[in-house]
């Protein structure tokens, strides 16, 4: 019986205040050799003669629970409390058996409509067993062959008809021979995995040593192993960790992740006594499964993640990359449990400094009910009663149980976890699903598995390859002994219901009357790898009322509605070559069970027939993909194969392209950058599509690239002629950092570039201000960045994209000063990720820096330089703001300039980047609005940054200035970063900065995307031709409606500047794009600074300036 609050997809949102860390900091780090175990087919029966459970219950440490029940029951509760006085079982004294003349047992009564029975149960590990403590906590899982269980220092090993393949042993097998307290002093908390993309086992227990009176003593070791093979009869990679806190670890729980396996424990102080929090880790996987030495990264939370637990995969559709783990945890700053925190623990084994654990999300659910009271359970939480005896069990309350189970289900991702409170005295199991796992998670449903007169609790949850959810869990009541069940739910059925009904798998025929009340720590529900449709779960029972005489039962069922068939081969397949890249399209199968595509490449003409004929680029969720880093002029063939999560492929749908260059704009844009702004830093980020030509409209998907999700997917439609602004909080949400590419599907290629203006805090002083950022057509295996400054009022970051779905991006820093020699780091960013660095975390602070990214492994990468500041760039007033430029792809000989003013309010530099092993000379020409040019020759050492303050460099001040920089020696990188505090003709004061990179040749044609006319807003158009005939240029502006104005012609002198203020030759109010297009003559450059002193979608007036280079 189930009562439910489906919450139909609605968020409720909660506020953990400051007692929800956002981000716990860095990591612990430690290190761990690698031993390999014998054979387990050998130990086994070496380890199969040790006694069984004594009638001393493991120790076992419960914190203070953060919710107090209360101590009275009100008179309602009184009402609904259990009659136990037919029995006499309320008698304060336990009893072995049934009173002479008590009623028989009663039927469970599991209500129509009935799951389906199981199709196979046995008998596992039981009391007797060799090494066998009490609880058992039973935990197991299928592999392909077999199915492994553990309890309390027992583990089995079984066919998947429920024949032995090796009996049960004790635990002490595993570690045998490798010393140290893992192989002496095994200590239970066993939790089994099957990790299906490895096809490995998974093992881990604790150990520690106790004192005479039977007390933990430190230092406490969780042990983990994986097995060798997929086979756990085999041999076994071991490792060990002490706790790096030196608390007790205890009720550890892990998951499998794509980063490693992670794992959660509750902290005790052993001196004390006192529970101190969480502890977060993750091991590295690939390490353990290759048998290699191996890092972990630790972290220690607060109490207010109370019972935090990690998630772990069901299903053979992974996360997206570059997600972290999804650990859950009850806020304890609630008056009852009513808000889940979500955690996300992403380990970076390149830089495992660099791992993090930071909330993900806050979610509101319906509070847990806590309806039990001293008068109706005298020993809480030893709260659920059995048939024959006064002995209540421990129900375990008020903690996610083992697992968390996550399933990426294509269409949705799934967290689905349970825990047990109660409704008048009863306990009962609360089960929970969360969305937007990858995201911002969400309360999709949540529901109530309860009766009125039994208990339920030691809940534990699956998922199936079509999403249906499995719960199975102990039930007790005063007129039966406790037994196995389990229910479940189609995703047909209404929210907030087991649907399906639910069965008892197992009866029991005895009660527990041990002194302790303990029924164990956990079940264990799991899938079949086989046919990701098979749930197996094991639990404990009593075959006669004893002490400690426990029994674990194994089993199987299914839900209707599973298939293990493959889903339709995706329709409509469209490629479209670009510069070194090749974009695809398709359309989706609607089928139960997809989960998504594999898009598998080739060189040649002929098609991939199979998803391992060929190179897997890219699978995933998704309509689109394009693939980066290809040959221009090689044909490139692609197979699209939709899968279940068996996975199961269908037959491929197959394309054939070329990439190449092309006439017009690119198909692709790029962006590393961007940030919808949280409570302490406010920020409004927008795209701005540019589409020039004159008839045909343009069809974009916006891939959103978000830190440390999943992507996100937008379609979007330009206009001909016209400008589209998007505004990406309105798309994302708040609190987003993301990248973007833009993917034109249908149309002529689009301009696109991203205002953003902000205001607040970004990590070095209240500011505000914007800055822009025009796209880039494709990632590059370099960029560069010759500004940079980490001293007091500034802050630098780093933001790297890896748009590609093939393979982690290995990226190479060169970090180079204007004197010392160069420092050198490597980052790792991950498939469809955005990474960001802080610089001065890496270089240290107060340091002048140029920045060279180099991919030394793994696609093209995209980059960008985000800087803030508050303080005097040498300008005899503060300037406050941020500005931003990508790099530049290579060194060149030439650079070029258009802008750049010394007026009175304003400070120009130049810094110039030479990442050669030799030294260079710049010959610098400054050409102005009238009058001659000057010419200055400097000097640039190798591996160096030369920083020039224009200003002082040409004299007389209040010059409108453009610049040629031409090299002698080996090429550099030149930037022009310019700060201010003046009105630039605009009617108020701008406070702020801009800095773009020079181009290093010109086009024929120069577009720009963004602009605006309206109040608080001046925009200027700056053209430089840096050559000695004069160029005639025809200038036309499109607007966001109507028609757009000129060509203008507009003739430009040789060596000159010509300035222009938009303002003054279109209509106020307007969003306009712009194309340059040369006429006859040289090509210009062109730039189009911007200044603002109003509120551009902040919520609050900005002031400041953005500057970028024409796309040409």
């Amino acid at each position: 019986m189930s009562d439910h609050a489906g919450t139909g997809g609605k968020q409720r949102s909660k506020s953990p205040g400051n007692q929800a860390a956002t981000d716990l900091g860095a990591p612990m780090i430690q290190h761990s050799e690698v031993s390999v175990s014998r054979p387990l087919a050998d130990l086994a029966p070496e380890f199969a003669g040790s006694p069984g459970a004594s009638d001393e219950p493991q120790i076992e440490f419960t914190p203070e629970l953060p919710w107090g029940p209360a101590t009275s029951p009100t008179s309602d509760e009184a009402a609904l409390a259990p009659n136990l006085s037919e029995e006499g079982a309320d008698t304060g004294k336990a009893t072995d058996s049934p009173a002479a003349g008590a009623i028989a047992p009663r039927a469970f009564a599991d209500p129509e409509p009935r799951i389906p029975s199981p199709t196979l149960t046995f008998d596992g590990i039981n009391a007797s067993s060799p090494g066998a403590g009490l609880p058992p906590d039973p935990t197991g899982a299928a592999g392909p062959n077999h199915y492994m269980q553990a309890t309390n220092r027992t583990i089995a090993v079984y066919d998947k008809t429920g024949g032995t393949s090796l009996s049960p042993f004790a635990s002490s097998a595993i570690w045998a021979g490798m010393g140290g307290i893992c192989s002496t002093s095994n200590s239970g908390d066993p939790i089994v995995l099957y990790d299906r993309a490895a096809d490995r086992f998974f093992y881990s227990e604790v150990a520690f040593n106790r004192d005479g009176y039977g007390a933990p003593i430190a230092p406490f070791y969780t042990c983990m192993a994986v097995s060798a093979t997929g086979n756990p009869t085999g041999a076994w990679n071991r490792y060990s960790f002490v706790s790096p806190t030196g608390q007790l670890m205890d009720y550890p729980k892990y998951g499998r992740w794509t980063d490693g396996y992670h794992m959660t424990s509750w902290l005790f102080n052993m001196t004390t006594g006192a529970f101190e929090g969480m502890l977060a880790a993750a091991f590295d996987r690939n390490a353990m499964i290759a048998g290699s030495p191996m890092n972990s990264v630790w972290f220690q939370t607060g109490s207010a993640a109370y019972g935090l637990i990690p998630a772990d995969i069901d299903g053979g559709t992974l996360p997206p990359p570059g997600v972290g783990n999804p650990m859950v945890g009850l806020w304890t700053g609630s008056p009852l449990p009513d808000t889940v925190v979500v955690y996300r623990l992403n380990a970076n084994w390149a830089i495992p400094s660099m791992s993090s654990l930071v909330l993900g999300g806050v979610v509101g659910i319906s509070p847990l009910p806590l309806e039990v009271t001293s008068a109706g359970c005298p020993d809480i939480p030893r709260c659920v009663h059995q048939l024959g005896t006064s002995q209540r069990l421990d129900s375990i309350p008020i903690r996610p149980m083992q697992r968390l189970v996550y399933r990426n289900l294509g269409s949705y991702e799934s967290l689905v976890f349970n825990m047990t409170g109660f409704i008048s005295q009863v306990a009962m199991i609360r089960w929970v699903e969360l969305r937007g796992v990858s995201s911002v998670p969400f309360l999709f449903q949540e529901g109530n598995q309860s009766s009125g007169s039994e208990h339920f609790w030691m809940g534990s949850l699956a998922i199936d390859g079509a999403g249906s959810i499995a719960l199975g869990y102990s039930r007790s009541s005063p007129f039966n002994y406790p037994a196995i069940a389990y229910a479940g739910r189609r995703t047909s059925d209404a929210l907030g219901t087991m649907g399906q009904g639910s069965t008892t798998m197992n009866f029991g025929v005895g009660a527990q009357t041990h002194s302790s009340g303990r029924w164990g720590d956990y079940s264990h529900m799991s899938i079949d790898p086989a046919d990701d449709c098979t749930f197996w779960y094991t639990n404990e029972y009593y075959s006669s009322t004893s002490s400690t005489s426990w029994r674990t039962r194994i089993g199987k069922f299914s839900i209707p509605g599973c298939s293990t068939s493959a889903p339709p081969a995706p329709s409509g397949v469209t490629a479209r070559a670009d510069d070194q890249q090749v974009s695809l399209f398709w359309t989706n199968p609607v089928a139960t069970g997809f989960t998504g595509v594999r898009v598998v490449r080739k060189v040649g003409a002929s098609p991939p027939a199979s998803v391992s004929d060929g190179v897997t680029v890219f699978d995933g969720y998704a309509s689109t993909y394009t693939d980066v880093g290809l040959t221009n002029g090689t044909q490139y063939s692609y197979g699209l194969f939709s899968h279940n999560g068996l996975p199961a492929y269908s037959a491929p749908s197959t394309a054939t392209e070329t990439p190449a260059t092309h006439a017009g704009l690119p198909y692709n844009a790029y962006l590393a950058e961007g940030y919808t702004g949280n409570s302490g830093f406010a920020s409004s980020e927008y795209l701005t599509l540019g589409n020039v030509d004159p008839g045909v409209a343009s069809t974009v998907i916006a891939t959103y690239y978000i830190e440390g999700r999943a992507p996100q997917y937008r379609t979007y439609t330009v206009n001909p002629q016209s400008r589209r602004t998007v505004h990406v909080n309105a798309e994302l949400g708040g609190g987003v950092a993301s990248g973007v590419r833009i993917a034109t599907q249908v149309g002529p290629g689009v301009i696109v570039e991203r205002p953003m203006y902000f205001a607040g805090n970004p990590g070095v002083t209240p500011l505000d201000g914007g800055h822009d950022s025009v796209a880039a057509p494709k990632p590059s295996n370099e960029w560069y960045f010759a500004e940079g400054y980490t001293g007091t009022g500034f802050v630098e970051y780093l933001t790297i994209l890896n748009p590609s779905g093939e393979a982690p991006s290995t990226v190479q820093a060169t970090y180079a000063f204007t004197s010392g020699a160069p420092l050198v780091k490597n980052y790792v960013v991950q498939p469809g990720q955005r990474m960001t660095i802080n610089a001065a975390s890496e270089v240290g602070s107060g340091r002048d820096v140029s920045t060279k990214f180099a991919v030394i492994s793994g696609p093209p990468v995209v980059a960008e330089r985000p800087m803030y500041f508050g303080a005097d760039p040498v300008l005899g007033t503060a300037a406050f703001g941020g500005h931003v430029t990508l790099g530049a792809t290579s060194p060149a000989n030439t650079w070029l300039f258009a802008e750049g003013y010394t007026g009175p309010g304003f400070v120009e530099w130049l810094t110039l980047q030479n990442p050669n092993g030799s030294a260079s000379t710049a010959t610098i020409t400054y050409a102005f609005s009238s009058g001659p040019p000057l010419v200055k020759v400097y000097p640039l050492p190798a591996n160096s940054r030369t920083t020039l303050r224009v200003n002082d460099e040409i004299g007389a001040p209040g010059r409108d200035v453009s610049v040629r920089i031409d090299v002698t020696g080996p090429p550099i990188v030149a930037e022009r970063p310019m700060y201010f505090n003046a009105d630039p003709v605009l009617g108020a004061v701008a406070n702020g900065g801009h800095v773009v990179v020079g181009a290093s040749t010109t086009g024929a044609s120069t577009y720009f995307a963004e602009g605006y006319t309206g109040t608080g807003f001046v925009e200027w158009m700056t053209l430089q031709n840096p050559d000695s005939v004069a160029s005639t240029v025809n200038i036309t502006y499109y607007f966001d409606v109507g028609a757009p104005s000129g060509p203008n012609p507009l003739t430009l002198p040789p060596q000159s500047r010509t300035t222009i203020r938009v303002n003054s030759v279109v209509p106020s109010g307007r969003e306009v794009s712009v194309k340059i297009e040369t006429t006859s003559g040289p090509n210009p450059l062109v730039e189009r600074p911007m200044y603002f002193n109003a509120n551009p979608g902040v919520g609050t007036g900005v002031s400041g300036g953005h500057d970028v280079v024409g796309f040409n």
